[in-house]
């Protein structure tokens, strides 16, 4: 009897994660990656591309904010956080150029980057919900920084 409850509630609590990750848009499946295990440039490069948008309505939104605006700051700040989360596993096609004892150590830079920048976005996303717009832009600031750093340290020179 109190295995089939335990049964019972394991399933109970996969499906219950299952439908947040669902609910969330979360993509906990690794995109297609390349013959040596590393993702396909196209895969990341979408992603960013998409980050992109979010980062520009955002930036412009934020040089004159206003309460109106707030829903969408903060729908642009969740979509940031969703892509963060799910770039943070991709490997940047940078590494596929370095030897193969160096990518670990670039894979996992890489990753506490995007930690660095989800971070980030969740006191942005604070920042946001008390209508601090000034610390709001602050963190704008910094998460322009990021990126900066990030494409210097980690994206090819087209």
């Amino acid at each position: 009897m109190m295995n089939k409850i335990h049964t019972r509630i394991k399933s109970l609590r996969r499906a219950a994660a299952l439908a947040f990750a669902l609910t969330l848009g979360l993509n906990f499946v690794p995109a297609a990656a390349s013959a040596d295990g590393y993702e396909k440039e196209s895969v990341l490069h979408d992603k960013m591309e998409v980050m992109q948008d979010h980062y520009r309505s955002l930036g412009r939104g934020l040089r004159r904010p206003s309460a109106e605006d707030l829903p969408d700051f903060l729908d642009a700040v969740q979509q940031l956080q969703v892509l963060t989360v799910q770039t943070k596993t991709l490997v940047p096609p940078m590494a596929n150029s370095l030897p193969e004892g160096k990518r670990p150590a670039f894979v996992m830079a890489y990753r506490q980057k995007q930690l660095d920048t989800l971070r980030t976005l969740i006191d942005m996303e604070e920042a946001l919900l008390e209508a601090d717009f000034e610390k709001a832009n602050e963190l704008f600031d910094a998460l322009k920084k990021h990126k900066s750093e990030g494409h210097e340290s980690f994206k090819e020179d087209d």
